[in-house]
């Protein structure tokens, strides 16, 4: 913004980027037009007061109060519910943004303890009996969870599908991972030996993790969900395939199959799935009206496989 001097209230020229990104060229000023003044971050939240934290690695401004802005608590209770997570039907953002407001949910605890506060809930507009009852049963679809998808849905900075998934794999029990946050020194110190000798999971992934155990508050959060739901360890069953070992990347439209069910299954298949494209990227699995990422691959010399090649290969 600085750069190219763009102000709130300005005309812009912007063109597709990557066929998929829009980027703004130039500012379009009018002499009959009052300007703006030039933008400048805040330097302390809005909403709780922390400090900002501007990180040069990175192009956001971030609060410092990671566990006490609401703003921040509100985000990871989206998360937790939202389709990428536990996808629970019924509860978007709109929902918790309303529960949160009337404090009937405070913590992902809260969530799973809700038919306890039915008469409030059935009383408020757009709300009734049969709303209230489907929302509860959907949440109680929701109880058995994954460890991997726990630890994700949690919301933890630097720990997304991937990361959880190795995250996962360091805890051999449910016991273990319970004990883990229960402040239990020796399995801490176990795990984060474990962590910090595990191929694919860095520095940064490792530090959040241990900052957000080591926070009292996010422990007792933690321990009351767990009280809540039914943790359960993967058993993921790697099949040996000619992909067993490779980096690959999925772009474009999947027909035979959605892209959740073809990142399951190149992971059963022993790959990695990964989200940019670069030198180390061995395979593009291409479907339709594929974008920058082909053109990409095909600059690089990355092998490229469409989706019926892809799709003989899931059937192995």
């Amino acid at each position: 913004m600085k750069k190219k001097d763009i102000r709130e209230g300005d005309t812009v020229v912007i063109e597709r980027a990557g066929d998929v990104i829009p980027h703004i060229l130039n500012v379009v000023l009018d002499k009959n037009k009052k300007r703006s003044k030039l933008f400048k971050p805040p330097k302390k939240c809005p909403v709780c007061g922390s400090c900002i934290i501007i990180d040069p690695d990175e192009v956001v401004v971030r609060c410092s109060g990671t566990y006490i802005c609401e703003a921040q608590i509100v985000g990871r209770l989206k998360h937790f519910v939202s389709r990428s997570a536990l996808d629970i039907e019924g509860l978007g953002d709109k929902q918790i943004n309303l529960f949160y407001n009337k404090k009937i949910i405070k913590n992902y605890g809260d969530i799973f303890k809700l038919k306890k506060n039915r008469s409030q809930i059935v009383n408020m507009e757009g709300w009734g009996e049969l709303s209230f009852k489907n929302l509860v049963e959907a949440i109680n679809d929701k109880r058995k969870i994954e460890l991997s998808k726990f630890i994700y849905s949690i919301g933890i900075r630097f720990i997304g599908e991937k990361n959880a998934q190795i995250i996962a794999q360091a805890f051999k029990s449910t016991d273990i991972f319970t004990r883990f946050y229960n402040n239990d020194q020796d399995v801490k110190k176990d795990i984060f030996n474990i962590l910090e000798n595990t191929d694919g999971l860095g520095p940064k992934a490792i530090e959040s993790f241990k900052e957000y155990s080591d926070y009292k508050d996010n422990r007792n959060q933690i321990l009351s969900l767990i009280k809540e739901v039914n943790l359960v360890i993967s058993s993921l069953q790697i099949v040996k395939s000619p992909i067993t070992g490779k980096k690959i990347i999925f772009t474009g439209t999947l027909n035979s199959m959605s892209r959740a069910e073809a990142k399951s299954m190149a992971e059963k298949l022993g790959a990695r799935v990964v989200s940019s494209i670069n030198k180390s990227t061995d395979i593009l699995i291409a479907g339709e009206k594929s974008g920058s990422k082909l053109k990409k691959a095909n600059e690089l010399g990355i092998e490229i496989m469409n989706e019926e090649s892809w799709r003989k290969l899931s059937l192995l």
